[in-house]
């Protein structure tokens, strides 16, 4: 089966395009997220899409960008496709992997150049954290932590700040440090975080 997704974010009026360029290339069933961000975590009706898709299915997206916004989110989809033994159509930028399977194996490479890179990254985090002595903060190591989380899942210094009845200036001198990390932080566990922030593991 040939099954069509389309998304629209809410300053996006596409759905009328892609629906379109989706029937020319002969998609029997459509999947709709509208109102989603590319950079939503989730996208529902994606999610069901893949739940339904069955070995020998192919699944056609107008563009790259309707998947997700990080090169290596659009890279894990194709590794997760190639598991399921679904194969990927994207329109404009030409990709398919029932012509050209090589598709997979580039994609396959770079989620795993992605996760060596994080796996050094926090490797060199940890390391340095376990040297630096800083001075210490108005917020309580669990407040840190959650700061760091904050900031790595979108939050402004702002928001943060005003969490904490703090200063911006007291979040900038926690964060400013980690700036290049906060990549590396998201989505990985509290404990892992804490490692990584103050050399220990919370006790049990």
């Amino acid at each position: 089966m040939i099954r069509g997704y389309i998304r629209t974010d809410k300053n996006e009026h596409t759905r009328d395009d892609q629906m379109e360029e989706l029937r020319a290339a002969n998609c029997e069933t459509f999947r709709v997220d509208e109102g989603i961000s590319r950079r939503a975590f989730r996208k529902p009706e994606l999610d069901r899409l893949m739940q339904e898709a069955v070995a020998g299915d192919v699944v056609v997206f107008c563009s790259l960008d309707r998947i997700a916004e990080y090169q290596r989110d659009i890279a894990e989809f194709f590794a997760k496709c190639q598991v399921l033994g679904v194969d990927v159509v994207v329109l404009r930028e030409g990709l398919n992997t029932l012509e050209n399977p090589g598709v997979f194996q580039v994609m396959a490479a770079f989620v795993g150049f992605a996760r060596g890179l994080d796996d050094e990254r926090r490797a060199l985090a940890i390391e340095k954290a376990k040297r630096k002595q800083g001075r210490p903060s108005k917020l309580s190591e669990e407040q840190q932590l959650e700061a760091v989380e904050m900031k790595a899942s979108g939050k402004t210094i702002s928001q943060i700040a005003a969490t904490f009845s703090v200063s911006r200036a007291t979040i900038y001198s926690l964060l400013e440090p980690k700036t290049s990390k906060l990549d590396a932080f998201a989505n990985i566990p509290r404990d892992e975080l804490r490692e990584i922030m103050f050399g220990k593991r919370e006790q049990n």
